[in-house]
């Protein structure tokens, strides 16, 4: 379904978001349900809808989006006289409007379309990389060219293990269990499942090394022998290939009678080394098997370099992407709703809690009501001060922000009481001025004295002392002698979670408020 939803995104101009998403949906605790794909999109800020539409109302709806289909999500588009399904394995079918009511249960999810694009850093940065190492195959290839001269018989040997590198990567993309749309269009149909040939017991050589293995090292052993020297290398390429017959037998034997399902990439590997294998008839006639060993040096040296680098890279790729999954399943754990609700705690006394008087904004209506009790000297309210403020700035109409503060009033010496004072006395005499001036000091942390002379006032409000004392003394109530205090609603968050994290349970605030649940963290 991921490569789906990451066409959907890139269709409406967001491809700067897919990994972001791909990392949310895989992580979410109700994965894969439709309820995780849409709140995925809802922690990205991405506007969208989930609903089950009336086919009277299918004219209305946008050319793209995506929908249930025989209990399958797919991609419509509708742009033309034909509707277009695209399916996760690569399939497309063109259909008619009758036939597409007749496949669909009125259910679609949609999104609005970015109309704020963004430069695609962390994509650029993956292209930038991939086209270096293109450059360099290039270069390394035309020096051999230019150095050795490639004949007939090199230049399709060189053709054809690049051809092998690349299905050896997509195999091996099966073994680990990496999706790649172009594999699954070419492993797509009904006698077709290269996952269950790849990830098959009986491919397996010795130990953890399978056929999968077999075939990046033989073909990167090629390529490297190739660019050594390719006119010595060819006859032992050809040689090996050809010995390589009877594994190409066992794997269509494999297929065919014991799994049942053909691999359309191993099929396709098996047909290189048929033709690699074609040649050794020619060279045989003017070559002994002797001669052909002999001056195989360039490809014994290649095999052993690179048997022995996959030896120790292929476990260091398969524990990363075993670690990467294992993180997938604890954030998944950790954005469990009841996880966070059970490790949250109620603060001993709410009592007074209500009537203290701090700078707000953010929607009032809000179901998730965020407070800080912050100092002006504490480094950690910068951050805790910034995190809430860009949690407001992604969802304006779903949080609610009050900053108060715990500072001891009556403590004339601390030098930061006057800027908690200007601030609140701001917020009463210019609240459209106190979240430029907290800012200024929070986020673009500007000294004290430049702060002051931007923002002090002589008028000094008379409500403003009670408001610190208030805040300070309800604070004292319930032993929190630190900050931050992180509150959401009533509750004390535990340290396991950020208030970045909060966007996380934006859908859950909406249900738990029903019932009356609310929720405070300790500070770091």
């Amino acid at each position: 379904m991921i490569s789906l939803i990451k066409k959907y995104l890139d269709l409406n101009q967001y491809s700067n978001a897919q990994e972001s998403f791909e990392d949310l949906y895989y992580s979410h605790p109700n994965f894969p349900s439709l309820f995780s794909i849409t709140d995925s999109f809802d922690a990205l800020g991405i506007e969208n809808v989930a609903a089950k539409i009336p086919k009277e109302q299918f004219p209305e709806l946008p050319n793209i989006f995506l929908a249930n289909c025989n209990d399958e999500i797919v991609l419509v588009d509708k742009s033309k006289e034909l509707i277009k399904i695209n399916y996760e394995n690569g399939d497309r079918r063109m259909v008619t409007t009758n036939q597409f009511f007749d496949e669909w249960n009125g259910i679609i999810v949609a999104i609005e379309p970015n109309e704020n694009l963004k430069i695609d850093t962390v994509k650029f940065s993956f292209k930038t990389e991939s086209i270096l190492i293109f450059i360099f195959g290039l270069i390394s290839i035309g020096g051999a060219f230019m150095y050795f001269g490639f004949n007939y018989f090199s230049l399709t040997f060189m053709i054809t293990s690049v051809i092998g590198i690349v299905f050896s990567v997509f195999i091996l993309q099966e073994k680990f269990g990496i999706k790649n749309e172009i594999t699954s269009k070419i492993c797509s149909g009904n006698e077709t499942s290269c996952n269950s040939v790849i990830q098959s017991k009986n491919g397996k050589i010795g130990g953890s090394f399978s056929f999968s293995d077999l075939t990046i090292v033989f073909f990167t052993t090629n390529l490297f022998s190739l660019l050594l020297n390719p006119n010595q290398s060819i006859y032992i390429i050809s040689l090996v290939s050809t010995l390589a017959i009877p594994i190409v037998i066992y794997s269509i034997w494999l297929q065919k009678v014991v799994i049942k399902k053909w691999c359309t990439l191993c099929l396709i590997i098996s047909f290189l080394l048929v033709i690699q294998s074609s040649a050794f008839l020619f060279f045989y006639q003017t070559n002994s098997i002797v001669a052909i060993f002999f001056n195989g040096y360039y490809y014994f040296f290649s095999l052993a370099f690179m048997f022995t680098s996959w030896y120790f890279i292929s476990p260091l790729i398969e524990s990363k992407i075993q670690s990467t999954k294992k993180i997938a399943e604890l954030i998944r754990f950790k954005r469990n709703f009841k996880i966070f609700d059970s490790l949250s705690k109620p603060i001993q006394s709410l009592f007074g809690f209500k009537e203290l008087k701090g700078i707000t904004f953010g929607n009032s209506s809000a179901k998730l009501k965020l407070t800080l009790f912050i100092s002006p000297s504490c480094p950690h309210c910068h951050t805790a001060f910034e995190d809430a403020y860009n949690l407001f700035l992604k969802y304006q109409s779903k949080v609610e922000v009050k900053i108060l503060f715990n500072i001891n009033p009556n403590n004339g010496e601390n030098p930061y009481l006057a800027v908690v004072q200007n601030l609140l006395n701001i917020n009463i005499k210019n609240n459209n001025n106190v979240l430029e001036a907290i800012i200024d000091w929070h986020i673009k942390k500007m000294d004290l004295d430049s702060w002051l002379t931007k923002w002090a006032n002589e008028e000094m409000s008379s409500r403003v002392d009670n408001q610190i004392l208030s805040q300070y003394n309800w604070c004292l109530n319930n032993d929190f002698n630190y900050s931050p205090v992180k509150i959401v609603n009533s509750k004390i968050l535990s340290d396991q979670y950020t208030i970045a994290e909060l966007h996380y349970f934006l859908n859950d605030f909406v249900d738990s408020s029903q019932e009356g649940t609310t929720y405070i963290s300790h500070a770091i």
